[in-house]
Parts: C-alpha cells; structure tokens; sequence
C-alpha cells in the first residue's frame, strides 16, 4: 500500500476514533458521573497499553520520558474531564469543536514559538478553525426559530 493511501487510511482511522470516543464518553457521561467514565476508560486504555507493550516487547521508558509520559497523561485526564463535563451539560455542538480547536491550538502555538510559524496554506487552516468554532459557540439569536 503506498504511504499517501496509507496515511490517508490512519487518519480516517484515527478521526473516527476520536469522533466516536468523544461521542460515547459523552453519552456514558451523561448516565454515569464523569470521574467513573474518565476511570473506566482509562483503565482500559492502560490495560491495552500494557497488552501491546508485552506483545511487541518494549523496553521500559527512561525517567525523563516516564515524567513527560505522566505531565502528558494528567493534562490529556485534565482536558478529557472538561469535555466530559460539557458534554454532560449537553452542550455537544459547542464543546466538542471548541475542545478540538484548543486541543489542537496549543502544540501547534508550542511549536511555532520552538521551530516557527506553519506554513500560510496551514495558518489559513487554523484560521477557518478557529472562526468556526466561534460561530458554533456563538449558537442561534435569542427567539429564532431552529430550520434545517
């Protein structure tokens, strides 16, 4: 398979996944408490982790990568609790692209600040992004009639 298809492929993959995790936790959010479906599903996450890191033989990590692999892990629970919370509030159409927005703002920033700035074509991209979440969270006038 060539690597454009199979890029193309993964990133599909990896969208759907996203989108349905953000759906499910939502959902499962709003019957159960937030904390115990950030819980539930950590723990799975770790016990695949820990499956896969067996199977394919991994070394253990050294510290420095163990601590950023830890900051990382608590940030990723920090943001995930958040966008469970909104999704509880049933405020779905507002915070999940907002969330992905600002998820996805913060190593792009991190990285311009380090390596400097993307590319136009990218900033353009981050741009209609960003203008795109402001008008979903912006949400319909006061009064108006919802339309298909």
């Amino acid at each position: 398979m060539p690597a454009t298809v199979l890029g193309a492929v993964l990133a599909l993959a990896s969208a759907l996944v996203w989108g349905s995790g953000d759906f499910v936790g939502g959902q499962a959010s709003r019957r159960a408490q937030s904390m115990h479906v950030l819980i539930a599903g950590g723990s799975a996450g770790l016990i695949l982790l820990v499956i896969l890191a067996a199977v394919w033989q991994e070394g253990i990590p050294d510290a420095q990568s163990i601590g950023f692999g830890a900051l990382a892990g608590l940030t990723g629970l920090l943001g995930l609790a958040l966008l469970y919370y909104g999704l509880s509030r049933g405020a779905a159409s507002v915070v999940a692209p907002v969330s992905t927005v600002v998820a996805q703002a913060i190593p792009v920033m991190y990285v311009a600040l380090g390596k400097g700035l993307p590319a136009t074509s990218q900033l353009i991209g981050f741009a209609l992004a960003a203008c795109g979440s402001i008008l979903v969270s912006r949400g319909a006038a006061p009064g108006a009639v919802a339309s298909r």
